[in-house]
């Protein structure tokens, strides 16, 4: 395979990465049925992991919600300051839809 450059880039006005996925907590069983309460007794609800230098840089603090927007839309997610992202890269698990 080779690596081809994104059709997307960041620019001045989408100027942050984001990256998706799943998380150990929900890996197999919400990617099955979700209906296991444990599953979400662990992780109730979605989030935005964002860097402690963006946070900073953004004002952002822990559980702030944040709008996250994109060339097709937009959602609101409380924010998870976290070193597991770094820069402008953002991170969201995928098992969470819209916020109730």
């Amino acid at each position: 395979m080779e690596w081809k450059e994104p059709e997307e880039a960041t620019d001045a006005e989408y100027d942050l990465s984001l990256d998706n996925g799943r998380i150990l907590e929900q890996f197999q069983g919400a990617n099955q049925t979700g209906r296991s309460q444990g599953i979400w007794d662990q992780a109730p609800h979605g989030f935005v992991e964002v860097s402690p230098e963006l946070a900073a840089e953004r004002g952002i603090k822990e559980g702030t919600w944040v709008r996250i927007t994109s060339r097709r839309g937009s959602i609101d997610f409380p924010a998870l300051i976290t070193d597991r992202v770094a820069g402008k890269t953002l991170f969201m698990p995928i098992h969470f839809g819209k916020p109730e």
